[in-house]
């Protein structure tokens, strides 16, 4: 569910930015973005649902996501605290993809 629902999260806000037409002055809600104030195309102008459908599959599977994001803390998150913090490298690289898991979340 991750796998599939974070990139919809990701494509349907960078479309969203797109929709704001940042290229419209005021407009520009990150005027300090620098290299990544490029934009492959403008914001169709119809049909006119597809703002709609862009921003509610954005919220909705945003937070269908919320419970499974959650899940996934609550089960790796105590592994983390484990003592001794290392008793092999194993157990070790083990620890920093813990570490990376819960810091990606």
């Amino acid at each position: 569910m991750l796998l599939v629902g974070v990139p919809i999260v990701a494509v349907t806000g960078f479309l969203s930015y797109a929709a704001y037409d940042p290229a419209l002055g005021d407009n520009d809600l990150t005027p300090w973005a620098g290299l990544f104030q490029f934009y492959f195309f403008e914001w169709p102008t119809s049909p006119v649902w597809l703002y709609r459908l862009t921003q509610g599959l954005h919220v909705i599977v945003g937070f269908a996501l919320v419970p499974i994001v959650l899940a996934k803390l609550w089960t790796v998150a105590p592994k983390l605290y484990d003592w001794p913090p290392v008793r092999s490298v194993a157990q070790g690289l083990e620890r920093l993809n813990i570490f990376l898991i819960i810091g990606g979340a």
